[in-house]
């Protein structure tokens, strides 16, 4: 939610904002129900047990700097075919997610329970007060964040321009759409 809050608070310094394949909010019980099983009761810790979320984030953590190999074969292992096929045609994206994960938990896991636990709680603001032109890109067939997220989010925006991608899932999205997202920006 951070550039949506940006255009909220200060849009009088934010043109335009882009969300690719982006969370909705998760204090909405229909967008956490369409997630991955296994996702559910994470996110539901960051709500109810949030010193527990962090014991499970930090054992996410250590196996993300200790063995990374392993870590992205778990991230990774559930793609659907439109993520897989975008992972073969970008062979060094593998790396820059692992380094990009690496890099997010290197000092240590707290910054990653700080971000699901304000995922799961209120926002500060809602969606309809963001007055900023907005582009929603999402993939159909998206596991991670399911498209819902988006729907939900497009449903609530005043100003939104909305890419709802037929047969992309997570990562084809930014890997495939890259140059038609820059030209949005211009």
């Amino acid at each position: 939610p951070y550039a949506l809050a940006c255009g909220w608070k200060i849009p009088a310094r934010v043109e335009s904002i882009i969300v690719i394949s982006g969370l909705g909010q998760l204090s909405d019980s229909e967008t956490i129900r369409d997630m991955r099983w296994y996702v559910r009761p994470v996110l539901s810790l960051g709500r109810y047990a949030p010193r527990l979320l962090s014991m499970v984030t930090g054992i996410i953590g250590h196996v993300a700097i200790r063995w990374p190999t392993i870590f992205m074969r778990i991230l990774v292992h559930n793609l659907v075919p439109p993520d897989n096929l975008a992972f073969k045609m970008h062979p060094g994206i593998r790396k820059i997610l692992q380094n990009s994960v690496q890099e997010a938990l290197r000092q240590d896991h707290h910054g990653v329970t700080q971000d699901l636990i304000l995922y799961t709680d209120s926002w500060g603001f809602k969606p309809e007060q963001v007055l900023t032109h907005i582009h929603v890109w999402h993939g159909t067939d998206d596991p991670v964040v399911p498209v819902a997220h988006a729907r939900a989010l497009i449903a609530k925006l005043p100003h939104v321009h909305q890419h709802i991608l037929q047969n992309d899932g997570h990562y084809s999205v930014p890997l495939n759409h890259m140059d038609a997202i820059f030209r949005v920006l211009r």
